[in-house]
């Protein structure tokens, strides 16, 4: 669903052949109930991003096993999860695109 959305989104009207996804910046980040959390996914969502010419942040959070992941609040049990969560926004905010 998301590959089918990504690639309707690119082939969106756009202004002066630049795309819509052009020097966008992206912070991309999974869930997954499996160990990995998406991981090996994530690596192929941002090879499309970048092929659309967009940029994606360093930083990525993959949550694994995501069914036990959440606490009741809904916050992220693991306090490493946190902060690397934490980093990932701030690096999208500090980006320069």
């Amino acid at each position: 669903v998301l590959k089918n959305a990504v690639d309707w989104a690119s082939r969106a009207p756009h202004i002066e052949g630049k795309g819509l996804f052009t020097n966008k910046c992206f912070a991309i980040m999974s869930a997954s109930p499996g160990p990995y959390g998406g991981s090996r996914g994530l690596k192929h969502l941002e090879e499309i991003l970048l092929t659309l010419r967009g940029n994606v942040i360093e930083t990525k959070v993959s949550v694994g096993n995501a069914f036990q992941a959440f606490g009741i609040n809904n916050e992220l049990k693991d306090e490493n999860l946190r902060l690397k969560l934490k980093k990932e926004v701030q690096e999208l905010i500090k980006s320069p695109l």
